[in-house]
């Protein structure tokens, strides 16, 4: 008795519009699932972008605020016609202060700051310099006790920028987020941030009297030199009540 023979199945019409009908899903799926996962993922940065630029907005409004006492100090000695005054760092420190402020992006604005420092510490070390000026009038110590306040409120914010930059320029190396600036229509939007540099304003002395160990029963002895006691006070200066 002779085998039977398998007839082979032959491709059908039907089965063949499943196959294409499956791929063309698949590619559909894979089209839409690429533009919704891209543009969650850029939402996502994006938002931390701002969040970024929230942080510079501080860093940037303090040290507005210190400029500010440089033209209020700089005021000051104009009035009391103070002399052999070398207002050079006053002034750049109002200019880079304006620079900053006119600065398109943040590659522009951030390496400014550490000069800005630079000069603040400058105007500080010259004030701290003139006792002199503190004992004759309030203004003088009411100026120092301002600016360090303001810069107690400085400080913290170069820290915030620099933890959410940091952590903003991690993410553009890693995937997902190191394609954003491939499919993105804002190419130049998600770049390496740039970082504060490390630096620190210099404490304000606002003391009118010599400085002497505390100790009970200890002789009031002059600890080291005293900003200030070897400057010469000016005779322009007057008592105002």
């Amino acid at each position: 008795m002779a085998a039977k023979v398998k007839e082979k199945k032959k491709f059908t019409f039907v089965q063949a519009q499943i196959i294409i009908f499956t791929i063309l899903g698949f590619g559909i799926g894979a089209f839409l699932s690429y533009f919704y996962f891209t543009g969650l993922f850029e939402g996502f940065m994006s938002q931390r972008l701002k969040y970024i630029e929230q942080d510079w907005s501080r860093v940037e409004y303090s040290a507005n605020r210190l400029a500010d006492q440089v033209i209020a100090l700089k005021k000051l000695l104009t009035q009391d016609k103070i002399k052999k005054v070398d207002y050079e760092h006053f002034d750049r420190a109002i200019d880079i202060r304006s620079r900053i402020i006119g600065g398109d992006q943040l590659g522009d604005k951030v390496p400014l700051l550490k000069e800005f420092e630079q000069e603040i510490n400058k105007v500080i070390e010259y004030y701290d310099s003139r006792m002199d000026l503190r004992k004759k009038r309030f203004s003088y110590i009411e100026w120092g006790n301002m600016t360090q306040e303001y810069i107690k409120e400085y400080e913290p914010t170069k820290p915030v920028y620099n933890d959410d930059a940091d952590d903003f320029n991690g993410k553009l190396k890693i995937f997902p987020y190191n394609y954003i600036p491939f499919w993105s229509s804002n190419k130049t939007k998600y770049k390496v941030l740039p970082l504060t540099e490390e630096g620190k304003i210099t404490p304000v002395q606002t003391a009118t009297e010599k400085y002497f160990h505390p100790l009970p029963g200890a002789p009031r002895e002059v600890v080291g030199e005293v900003p200030g006691e070897k400057a010469p006070p000016d005779e322009e200066i007057k008592m105002k009540k």
